[in-house]
């Protein structure tokens, strides 16, 4: 039994999308066909083959899963800020206005993006602002006695 070389080959779509492995004689490998391993995807990402090398995009699958996590995760945070919206609550004027402006971020955020892993999330103007580190004045910093020589 004769042992060809053999080369794996890499299938893809109409759309250039990896698709499988098949395994050819060596010989009959021209450069039209795809050597080169694609990356290890997971999470919904696909292999694409453009400009003669492997990129990753989103499945529609992945995407569809993707923008439902969006539409929840935005969800949850204008229920949050539900309660900024009764009749009851005293905020002052820029505070409520600000709470409103994001509140409509929240609701385009899906018109606004064209792709669920690119979403910036709007920050909340209720969110409380991580405090500086304070460093007290030199005059009450501790002294040491410099020696003199």
């Amino acid at each position: 039994m004769e042992n060809i070389p053999a080369t794996h080959i890499f299938l893809v779509d109409s759309n250039n999308v990896f698709v499988g492995v098949a395994t050819i004689p060596t010989s009959d490998v021209t450069s039209d066909l795809i050597t080169t391993t694609p990356p290890a995807l997971s999470g919904g990402y696909v292999a694409v083959w453009k400009d003669n090398k492997w990129e990753t995009a989103l499945s529609k699958e992945g995407s569809d899963k993707l923008w439902a996590e969006v539409r929840t995760k935005r969800d949850e945070l204008i229920a949050a800020t539900d309660w900024t919206q009764l009749s009851d609550v005293t905020l002052n004027e820029t505070t409520l206005a600000a709470v409103n402006a994001y509140r409509e971020e929240l609701r385009n955020l899906p018109q606004t993006f064209s792709k669920p892993d690119a979403v910036i999330w709007p920050v909340s103007p209720l969110a409380r602002p991580t405090p500086a580190p304070t460093v007290p004045p030199a005059s009450d910093l501790p002294r040491q006695p410099v020696a003199l020589a």
